[in-house]
């Protein structure tokens, strides 16, 4: 996972050379990949990748953005984040070119019961993390819980695109 990402960074570099109406063009990318019961999860950017366990939302991606960083340095709240003038600026992404991009790559053991969710911060920026774990918790199926977290999104203000995968471990 981690070789296909630094190849996906180098071909758009190469692209943004080759094309000067594409020079710069970068992306986020998370990628979730399930192995018998294992979770492998490579990430890049701010998109998000979390595991819902027993009610706890866990996060599976690191944010790499500027207040993600200041937020671990103790130096701001999420609150602050929220507002602050660099929430939106990328500290790694897929275009970057070679020697910038830091792919991170966990894998989780799943139990039945765990649900997975894959999704941009068009989603998480709107919508409360209580509130995303109410959704998915009380829908009946992966699909609707997607259906039910894109429409409160955008019924927030749907400031920025909002993209959710989740996939539920029945066995």
């Amino acid at each position: 996972m981690r070789k296909c990402i630094q190849r996906a960074d180098a071909r758009l570099c190469v692209e943004g050379d080759i094309h000067a109406e594409l020079y710069g063009m970068a992306t986020t990318l998370t990628i979730a990949a399930l192995l018998g019961r294992r979770l492998f999860v490579a990430h890049v950017g701010d998109s998000r990748c979390y595991l819902l366990r027993d009610g706890r939302m866990s996060a599976l991606a690191i944010e790499q953005t500027v207040t993600a960083e200041l937020i671990r340095r103790g130096q701001l709240d999420e609150e602050g984040a929220r507002e602050h003038v660099f929430r939106n600026v990328l500290t790694d992404y897929v275009g970057g070119g070679p020697g910038k991009l830091h792919v991170q790559v966990r894998n989780v053991e799943l139990r039945p019961g765990d649900t997975v969710l894959v999704c941009s911060d068009g989603l998480t920026d709107m919508v409360p993390m209580e509130e995303i774990v109410a959704i998915i918790t009380a829908s009946p199926s992966p699909s609707v819980a997607v259906d039910a977290l894109l429409v409160r999104a955008n019924a927030l203000g749907g400031r920025d695109n909002a993209t959710a995968v989740v996939a539920r471990c029945e066995v």
